[in-house]
């Protein structure tokens, strides 16, 4: 979705390829110019290009990128090293949390190595991003001499709304949660570990005790790429609402709306929930599902600390409840459905601030780069500052295995344990045997 609003706002001054994932639909991106990231001709297409735009894992999925001259910018839309200390956190038998970590580390630290310029979501995220280049080395006297803000280097791109306008005239979805005068409340993203079902669903169990014309609909449980493994937050919030005795008569889990239809289920809702834990994925994330509210103009109640909810909240398109707070998320959707004149203002309030985040605005730094590219660093010159990846990451692609035994023999053996190995290493090397009184030594 965000590239290809991007794509398509830059299509009017260049010639943009993008690259997806699978077989690419033509017909779901009319307009602008796909093929495969498998296509064998992407990387030839890349180096005759003028610029090329990556995010994610992509310099571990195409390696050949490290070696472009052309200039990169690298999409650091997504907080992913934050998103996943949250996957799994519930469950303490969780297995391979760490390891988990440290690949997605690893993938953002390549991003950050090596691309020229960076766009971030938004202010809060640009010096969380900003922390992490500083550490890299890459905020340094040659960033400097490119503008003391920096902004040549890292600057804001934040995902907007759709560029069409929602369709007209849609009809609600033929839904139990919609049927028989019933007031559906929508929570239009996915159920991953990072969000809270939970506290939701605990709230709208007191409000459907005295409400039962209410309904909640959770729009997706399952994600729609294959590679990404079910988290545990979905099958906990269907066991809870099972629990509450909810299940199939008030509250309703479908497994993934086509993004085509789903203004038609946010158009007849009564309000859209997202809400979210106490944590830093909150802080620095953008949540793009609540563009969604903004595009058809529907209140929202939300979790106060992440950037956008705390915008929509401000701008009084949303009302904000403190994170985990059960009995103020009660408040709150009791107020939207009783209250007509605060679900007016509220939508009125939604579409205003939708105006904010229109494509052709928010691509402008983007496309102040593409004007005049340039490169930040010498392609040809070896990495700097990543002596601390080659101990600490074993995912990474700059790690040491000889690093992290000898830092593993100094914590248990101490400084004279470590020279006691390293001479015997070079007795070894020069020919000589081991000591007698260290046969184990390997």
């Amino acid at each position: 979705m965000r590239h290809l609003e991007m794509a398509r706002a830059l299509a009017k001054e260049h010639e943009v390829l993008l690259a997806v994932a699978g077989q690419p639909d033509a017909g779901a991106a009319s307009g602008v110019q796909l093929t495969s990231l498998d296509d064998p001709d992407l990387e030839g297409a890349a180096r005759r290009s003028g610029t090329v735009l990556v995010q994610g894992y992509a310099f571990r999925k195409l390696p050949w990128l490290r070696q472009l001259t052309v200039p990169i910018v690298g999409d650091l839309y997504d907080p992913a090293p934050l998103a996943n200390l949250e996957i799994g956190a519930a469950n303490a038998a969780a297995n391979g949390r760490q390891e988990r970590h440290e690949l997605c580390l690893g993938f953002a630290i390549e991003l950050l190595l090596h691309a020229d310029f960076f766009l971030a979501a938004h202010e809060r995220a640009r010096d969380f991003w900003l922390g992490m280049l500083a550490a890299l080395g890459r905020v340094d006297p040659r960033g400097h001499a490119l503008g003391p803000s920096f902004r040549r280097l890292i600057d804001t791109l934040p995902t907007g709304v759709p560029s069409a306008a929602p369709p007209k005239g849609a009809e609600a979805p033929e839904h139990p949660a919609y049927a028989n005068g019933r007031r559906p409340f929508i929570w239009s993203g996915g159920i991953w570990d990072w969000m809270d079902a939970g506290t939701l669903l605990k709230a709208f169990a007191q409000v459907a005790a005295a409400r039962p014309d209410a309904a909640l609909v959770f729009l997706g449980t399952r994600h729609p790429n294959p590679e990404v493994p079910p988290m545990g937050a979905a099958a906990r919030a269907r066991e809870l609402a099972a629990g509450l005795g909810l299940l199939e008569c008030q509250v309703y889990f479908e497994e993934w709306t086509p993004l085509a239809e789903r203004h038609a289920w946010l158009a007849h809702a009564t309000a859209g929930v997202s809400l979210h834990g106490a944590h830093l994925e909150a802080r620095f994330a953008w949540r793009t599902r609540l563009l969604d509210h903004l595009w058809v103009g529907l209140p929202s109640v939300v979790s106060l600390g992440d950037a956008l909810g705390d915008e929509m909240v401000a701008a009084q398109a949303a009302l904000g409840v403190p994170p985990g707070d059960v009995a103020a998320v009660r408040i709150a959707l009791l107020a939207l459905l009783d209250e007509d004149e605060l679900r007016r203002r509220q939508s009125a309030a939604a579409r205003t601030l939708a105006d904010r985040y229109t494509w052709p605005d928010l691509v402008a730094p983007l496309a102040r780069f593409l004007a005049a590219p340039y490169t930040t660093q010498d392609r040809g010159a070896p990495l700097r500052y990543v002596d601390y990846l080659k101990e600490f990451l074993p995912h990474s692609p700059f790690h040491s295995a000889r690093l992290a035994r000898a830092r593993k023999v100094l914590a248990t053996e101490g400084s004279r344990g470590l020279a006691r190995r390293a001479l015997s290493r070079a007795a070894r090397a020069v020919g000589l045997s081991a000591s007698a009184r260290h046969p184990r030594e390997d």
